[in-house]
């Protein structure tokens, strides 16, 4: 029976956990197939973006749960399949654990949602990372 450190066990079970809730992530291992980094991946927080009536309507998926800042009213906790209706320009920011999303909704040149997401590894060792990506509607 091969013995694994504590680190890593602990870099394993949230990997497992967050694919439980979902949550994307890359993994990059190194030689000794040693977890070395953990970086959010081009994932969306919403089960459906759609347009209607000039707006970016965006709804959650079901999980996980999201502390929900938007246009200046205090921060909140999501309900599960939560609608946003977005004008164009404005901007959200979804936070829980280790991920944030700060989401701007645009209609032109192209309908949807772009996000930087923000993935802080510093707690398991490793670094904080960025990626912007842009979420077509459909």
């Amino acid at each position: 029976m091969k013995i694994i450190s504590s680190k890593r066990a602990w870099l394993i079970s949230i990997i497992f956990l967050s694919l439980a809730l979902g949550i994307t992530t890359a993994r990059y291992f190194n030689s000794n197939k040693d977890i070395v980094s953990i970086i959010p991946t081009k994932r969306s927080p919403f089960h459906s973006i759609e347009v209607r009536n000039g707006m970016i309507v965006a709804t959650l998926h079901p999980r996980p749960t999201w502390l929900i800042s938007e246009g200046g009213l205090e921060p909140r906790h999501s309900k599960p399949e939560e609608s946003f209706t977005l004008h164009p320009g404005s901007v959200i920011r979804l936070s829980e654990k280790h991920s944030s999303y700060e989401i701007t909704a645009q209609i032109t040149p192209e309908a949807g949602l772009t996000v930087n997401a923000t993935f802080d590894g510093r707690s398991l060792g490793d670094d904080v990372a960025k990626i912007t990506y842009f979420i077509p509607a459909k």
